[in-house]
């Protein structure tokens, strides 16, 4: 298959997934084990798995995340500067970096979706239909509602009642309920997005409800909680995992 078929006109879609070696609160946390792989692969797996994708792409400061991500089918064209690895560093100045060598790698990149290794728990055809929704908006995110029960808030638009549960079509720096999460962020790249999709707050959050799918690796407690979802077989990746 031609990999650039898929590449929208102005660039192509990539999956970004961020994975530095220093891992202060839990040492080795992208290669610790989970359900016998390391946690880095059920990021890369699902990403493997959606349509509409030209390239999975690791960022990595580390041999051996690049050895284990190139095992499962990603791709680690370059090791990150480890300059940039340390916590000081934002996520924000190794996209920066990263998206300025992947250009000149590949090509222009219209739709850059990141996900996050330390969000394992993603079911496949919920991820799809995430990355098919960009067609209709200028970003889309899954997002945390923190500080209100939002099946008993509403709002009026229009003359009409909305529960607050239709975060899709509101700007979540709007509300301080709202939380974004390493579960998936998707966008188009700056100057590559389709015309018609230039409308006001034209973005969709998609509210994460699953326990399951909230749990995002940090600390060896987190794993553990991991485990045990894994060992009682309790989550459905939408595809084989074993």
């Amino acid at each position: 298959m031609d990999p650039t078929q898929n590449a929208p006109e102005g660039g192509k879609a990539i999956i970004y997934i961020p994975a530095r070696a220093n891992s202060s609160r839990l040492p080795g946390k992208a290669l610790a084990d989970l359900g016998g792989h390391p946690l880095i692969a059920y990021t890369v797996r699902v990403a493997k798995a959606i349509k509409g994708v030209d390239h999975v792409l690791v960022d990595t400061d580390s041999p051996a995340i690049r050895e284990a991500a190139l095992e499962y089918g990603a791709e680690v064209p370059f090791l990150r500067d480890r300059a940039l690895a340390g916590d000081k560093t934002s996520l924000d100045q190794t996209v920066n970096v990263f998206m300025e060598r992947v250009r000149e790698v590949f090509g222009p990149v219209s739709k850059k979706i990141s996900m996050l290794p330390t969000s394992p728990f993603r079911n496949v055809a919920d991820v799809q239909e995430l990355v098919d929704a960009l067609e209709n908006h200028l970003s889309v995110e899954t997002v945390l509602a923190t500080d209100s029960d939002l099946s008993t808030q509403y709002f009026v638009r229009d003359g009409e009642v909305h529960s607050l549960l239709e975060v899709s079509e509101y700007n979540p720096l709007q509300y301080h309920w709202i939380k974004g999460l390493g579960y998936f962020h998707a966008y188009y790249m700056a100057g590559t997005s389709p015309r018609h999709l230039w409308l006001y707050n034209n973005f969709k959050y998609h509210v994460l409800t699953n326990p399951v799918e909230l749990i995002d690796i940090d600390t060896l407690s987190d794993l553990e909680v991991a485990r045990r979802v894994m060992d009682a077989n309790l989550y459905d990746f939408g595809m084989e995992m074993q």
